[in-house]
Parts: structure tokens; sequence; C-alpha cells
């Protein structure tokens, strides 16, 4: 609130001018420091070398917090299968005994990112890298495409997951913000609008080229398509990628789209870290933005596109969750 405000700009100059009579100006005009250059350099790198102590021992302290907030998340998902993240609306479990706990830390949250990160999978504006990744056995006798922008990239651990147990080899064709239709999107930097481009014309060689038995594909389609005007851009866009879902079947694949998931206006971990209820949730029909690549899908008749929409273990019918099952979303 405005008075709230107000008192902390009060006390901080009240503070300030505190410690500046009491503890600044004394030290300052203290005769042992104006009369030794030693004496004044000694405390200097003091100061300096507690201070660069103070930092690393943070930073350490913050690093210990993060491994203990994943420990705990993880043996908290093996003590109670039936009412960790989704599976507490998934297994019919009674989890009204832990409806008030979190198990997953806020800050664990804020920096848990699929390993393609760590693994430079990724390629950025203005897309004139063409990093790909491999995971799996060289002998696989299933070949699966990761394609899309971060929103198919969310989806790499749980895919892996299942990859690993099967024995299949998984290829990451990933872009941040950049999505895999066959028109140009609009950028202000005219060389990312060419580079995603060519960026899309080169993974639906690959792909088509690459002898895959399943494309896994999502996307969020965000980003304006040039020269179309904002009424028709979601039609444009779902029949651009209608063209690449043929292209993919047409070269033998499968294909399976995940629906986009759910938006919320802002961080969800610092929502959950600022909400002592977890009540951060959006909207359903805000959060929900349309998805052209899961209405392509759906339209699509081929047999081979096959649609998986999770929407309902992340949203009720009136709203998203930004924490289910104890776990942040």
């Amino acid at each position: 609130t405005w008075w709230e405000l107000g008192g902390v700009a009060l006390a901080s100059v009240a503070l300030a001018w505190l410690t500046k009579r009491w503890v600044e100006d004394p030290v300052r005009r203290s005769p042992w420091f104006v009369g030794s250059a030693r004496a004044t350099a000694g405390v200097l790198v003091v100061c300096t070398a507690a201070g660069v102590l103070a930092g690393v021992a943070l930073q350490a302290y913050a690093g210990h917090q993060e491994r203990v907030a994943t420990a705990r998340a993880q043996a908290a998902a093996a003590a109670h299968p039936d009412c960790f993240g989704a599976a507490s609306l998934l297994s019919g479990a009674d989890c009204s005994a832990y409806a008030h706990e979190l198990w997953t830390s806020p800050v664990a949250a804020a920096a848990d990112k699929p390993r393609l990160y760590a693994d430079s999978c990724w390629n950025n504006e203005p897309y004139d890298t063409r990093h790909t990744c491999t995971y799996g056995p060289a002998d696989a006798t299933v070949h699966v495409a990761l394609v899309g922008n971060s929103h198919a990239g969310h989806w790499f651990p749980p895919l892996e997951e299942v990859a690993t147990e099967r024995g299949w080899q998984i290829t990451t064709y990933v872009a941040s913000v950049c999505y895999p239709v066959d028109v140009p999107l609009s950028y202000p930097d005219p060389a990312a609008t060419a580079g995603c481009s060519d960026w899309n014309a080169w993974v639906r060689r690959q792909v088509m080229g690459g002898g895959y038995d399943l494309v896994v594909m999502s996307s969020r389609t965000d980003q304006l398509i040039s020269d179309v005007p904002r009424a028709r851009q979601d039609e444009t866009a779902q029949q651009a990628y209608t063209r690449t879902l043929a292209a993919f079947t047409g070269a033998g694949a499968q294909v399976l789209v995940m629906r986009d998931t759910p938006n919320f206006p802002s961080s969800v971990p610092d929502c959950v870290a600022a909400s002592p209820e977890q009540d951060c949730t959006v909207a359903r029909a805000t959060g929900l933005e349309p998805d052209p690549l899961a209405d392509a899908a759906r339209a699509d008749t081929s047999g081979h596109v096959h649609l998986l929409d999770v929407t309902d273990l992340l949203c009720d019918a009136q709203v998203c969750h930004g924490v289910i099952g104890s776990a942040i979303t």
C-alpha cells in the first residue's frame, strides 16, 4: 500500500542518516585511519576479502539448498507416488492429508530446465546455428525426432524416460520462439526472420530424410506470421502446420503432437514463493491459448497423426493451477 511504501522510504532515509552519522563518519575521520596508509590499506584488504568470501559462501549455500530441495522432491515422489503431481489426479488416492504441503521448492523449480540447455542443443536468434543432440543407443531400432520450440523442449525429460525404458533414440530439433512452419515469421531483425525460415526448411529436410519412426511436436505459436492480418494468424498457422504434418507423415513417420500447455501471466515459482496458500491460478479461458498445431493434428485424417492433450491434468473447468499434488507445475 502507499503508506507501507512511504514508511519504507522514510525508514530508509532515517537509517541512512543514522549509519552515516554514527558509523561512516567516525570511521572515515578516525585518526587511526587518517594517520596510517598501511592501516587503511589493511582494512580495505580485509573488507574486500570478507565480501568475496561471503559471496562464495552464499553461492555454495544456495547450491546446497537447491540440491536439498531437489532431493526432497524426489523423496516425496518416491514416498507418495499416488499423491505427487498429476498422479494425485489420476490415482484416485485420498491425498487430502498433503493438501497444504509443498514438495517442490520455488527456487529449484525456477532453475529446473531440461538438460537440452546444458547440453547446448538449443538454437536462438538469428537462427544461424544447427545445434542438435542425439540421445540413446546407436543400434536403436526406433528413432524419434523432437521438433518445435521451447514448448517442445520442455517435454524432453518424460520423453527421454520413455525412450530409455524402450531403448529408443531421440534427436532434437529445437529453436527458441521459432516454430516449425513453412511461412516466414515476423521478427524486428530481418536476419532472424530469414534465419527462422532457413532453420525450418533445414529441419524439414533432416526429418524427412532421417528415417524417423516417430516425430514428437509441440510449439507455442505466439510469434506473428509476416504479412498476415491478425484475424487470420491462427488460420494461416494451422494451414502451415497441416503442410508440415503431411511432409513428415509422407516420409513414413508417425507424428505425436502435444497440445501446448497453459500460459501463466507471470512466473509460477515466484507466485508460489510469495503466496503461503499457494493460490496461484489463471483462468482456463485466459491461460489456454490457441494452438494451431493441435488444431491441425485434430483435423488430420491420415491415421498417422496423433494428439495428446494433457490440459485436464493442469486445469479444472475454471482455472489452471500453479501447484498440483504438492508440486509446482
